[in-house]
């Protein structure tokens, strides 16, 4: 059994900050975890869904990279959207129409999920809350401060702003 949490923010601000995402895989065989977290976008077209995807999307490379197959993955997440877009409950044919950039994410990740399909693999997705996605939303956190961190550029422009 494998278990994936998946996370995604825009800070500061949303939409327009920075957006970081993170994931988390857990294997049950004692494997050391994998995490993963990094910056996918800022400025004005940032938004907390494209992170949350990539979050999702990242995290899915990496169980296909490892070539897994014939387990149970169970996939968390805490954003409703994505998560009910994914399972195909709502939004996904005609998305809100201020929500038509998410579709090219949406089919990536269902390409993905086929492919863990396709090798045996039986997937199993969930929306959780928040507090239950810690691990995931500790590592969005830790991207955006690494970023700040290292930017000279985005702290003199935002200091004023937002410190």
């Amino acid at each position: 059994m494998i278990k994936m949490h998946f996370d995604g923010a825009c800070t500061p601000v949303n939409p327009g900050g920075i957006g970081t995402w993170g994931f988390q895989i857990d294997f049950c065989d004692g494997t050391e975890p994998l995490k993963g977290s990094g910056i996918c976008d800022n400025g004005a077209a940032s938004t907390n869904n494209i992170a949350e995807y990539q979050g999702l999307l990242w995290g899915l490379v990496e169980l296909g990279i490892r070539e897994i197959k014939d387990q149970e993955i169970y996939i968390f997440g805490d954003s409703a959207l994505v998560v009910n877009m994914v399972l195909r409950k709502w939004g996904y044919k005609n998305p809100h129409a201020k929500a038509p950039h998410l579709i090219p994410y949406l089919k990536q990740a269902w390409a993905i999920l086929s492919s863990l399909q396709e090798d045996g693999n039986k997937i199993h997705i969930s929306w959780i809350p928040r507090e239950r996605n810690q691990d995931a939303d500790d590592l969005t956190k830790s991207a955006y401060k690494q970023y700040v961190c290292n930017s000279k550029k985005w702290r003199r422009k935002n200091y004023i702003r937002y410190g």
